[in-house]
């Protein structure tokens, strides 16, 4: 039980980590790429799905090399 707390409370913190550097780093994006709201959003958002797969795709077993 406390393994799964302990994992679940360091999830949250880099979860909201990972919002705030995300949060500050929009309006420069916007304004060095000269970025519509909808293109920002699409480039802001895309990083999320693509390490959820890359992860999953790597697996979680140790026995397996890199």
């Amino acid at each position: 039980m406390v393994f799964i707390t302990a994992a679940a409370a360091i999830g949250g913190f880099l979860f909201g980590y990972d919002s705030s550097v995300i949060n500050g780093a929009v309006v420069g994006i916007q304004r060095h790429f000269g970025m519509g709201p909808g293109q920002t959003g699409f480039v802001v958002a895309m990083p999320s799905p693509w390490s959820t797969r890359s992860a999953a795709n790597r697996g979680c077993s140790s026995a397996r090399p890199a």
